[in-house]
């Protein structure tokens, strides 16, 4: 486990030094966790959207939606 350990500690720090030396790769591991959360935020809407109790109306582009109808009274 000592050597796993510090093995780990090695390569974190050359991963670190690594991001340092190109910015560019530190910027695309912070789009690929960016895009990692995106999709779990996508995944999440489609279930909701995926559930029963929720129903879509068709509504042209651009137009609002109608209000529902008001009972009388």
């Amino acid at each position: 486990n000592m050597v796993i350990g510090i093995v780990v500690n090695v390569l974190e720090e050359e991963q670190a030094k690594a991001d340092t030396d190109n910015p560019e790769r530190s910027s695309l591991r912070n789009l690929h966790d960016e895009i990692q959360d995106v999709r779990v935020i996508l995944e999440r809407l489609e279930a909701r959207l995926d559930a029963p109790s929720v129903q879509l109306r068709d509504v042209p582009a651009g137009s609002k939606p109608k209000s529902p109808p008001v009972a009388p009274g």
